[in-house]
């Protein structure tokens, strides 16, 4: 099941909410970010369901490696919490469940 959340930086005035997660038809759903071109970026990963492992994902403009920030990877499924640095002003990024959940 998915989730809605919101991505706050306590650095600058980025606000963000975004939909992440797995559904019934085993799309995952990510927030990720290229730390070169100071953007973020939605991706899925079709393969979920499958066991298959994430594919390395590239930014669109500069073509480096994107950094996956959402939804966070740990055994309870949780998506409050750190999410790391901003590629924007290098201040902390924290997610916040909105109460949404989808599927």
């Amino acid at each position: 099941m998915g989730s809605q959340i919101q991505i706050r930086c306590d650095g600058c005035n980025i606000d963000l909410t975004e939909v992440v997660g797995c559904g019934f038809a085993g799309i995952e759903y990510l927030v990720c970010v290229c730390d070169d071109c100071k953007v973020f970026v939605n991706r899925k990963h079709l393969g979920m369901l499958n066991g298959e492992a994430r594919p390395k994902f590239r930014c669109g403009s500069c073509r480096k490696p994107l950094r996956v920030i959402a939804p966070v990877d740990n055994e309870y499924g949780d998506v409050d919490g750190p999410l790391g640095v901003c590629p924007v002003c290098s201040g902390n990024l924290t997610a916040s469940f909105t109460g949404l959940l989808w599927d």
